[in-house]
Parts: C-alpha cells; structure tokens; sequence
C-alpha cells in the first residue's frame, strides 16, 4: 500500500543533491522528470498518461482572464499521474527548485486532493519527484 511519508512535505531544499541541482530552473527539473518518464515507459506504461500542467508561467492580462474564463483554477500541482495505487485514486506533484516555496494556493490545493483521496506533495527537483513516482508505481511507502 503507498504511504504518504512526512518527508514529502519539505520546508526546505534538501532534497537536493549537489549544487548543480539546486542551481537548475524547475523547468529544467520537470524536463528531466518527463525524459525519465519516456524512457522508462516500457517497464510502467502507466507513465504513458503521466502528464504536466501549464498552469503558472507570466501571462499578458487577456491571457490570463481568458485562462481563468476557460477554467484554469490557481494553485493546480505541476505534475499528475492518474493511476490509481493503493488507497490513493491518482498522484499530483508540486515541482519546486531552488529555494522557492508552494504558495498558498498550491498548499489549498495539495491540502484538497488529498483529501479527496489523491496523493500529493511538493517535491524539490527532479530526483525526489522521480522517487515519488517510482514508489507511487511500487505501491511501497513514499519518500
């Protein structure tokens, strides 16, 4: 059975490992998390659905009402896995890099899926957010 472990939820950076991790953009980290992903498709096709949210990012004022007209809702975590594991209906990770920090929304929305019977959680940098994924897909204990 997956486990949500309390070293999910970080308030800093240690996940890290060295300083080039630490020094690298969280697109660079979602990339890698996503190359990862395709290369490792043939032993868990669940990956295959593993998918990004475009949901922060700097927009124009028109952009943005329209995206919010059109339904996008702040806070959405960046990374979604909707396979069913254990207790848990489907995976949603927040990718954070550097020393940034979720926002309020992010954490409301963290806060709701899980209990809605979603796993979620912040992960800093592409490796801790692999190994979430790689113990969602075991069904062992996270983190």
């Amino acid at each position: 059975m997956v486990e949500l472990n309390a070293n999910w939820v970080k308030t800093n950076a240690e996940g890290y490992r060295d300083m080039a991790d630490k020094l690298m953009s969280e697109d660079d980290h979602q990339a890698l998390v996503f190359e990862w992903a395709r290369a490792n498709a043939a032993k868990w096709p669940e990956l295959e659905v593993l998918h990004a949210v475009p949901n922060g990012g700097k927009r124009c004022v028109a952009t943005a009402a329209r995206l919010k007209r059109t339904g996008t809702l702040a806070g959405v975590c960046d990374i979604h896995l909707p396979v069913p594991r254990g207790q848990y209906a489907s995976l949603w990770i927040e990718l954070k890099a550097g020393k940034n920090r979720p926002t309020k929304e992010q954490l409301w929305f963290i806060g709701k899926m899980n209990g809605y019977g979603n796993l979620a959680a912040v992960a800093y940098g592409h490796r801790e957010a692999i190994g979430m994924i790689e113990d969602c897909l075991r069904g062992s204990k996270i983190g």
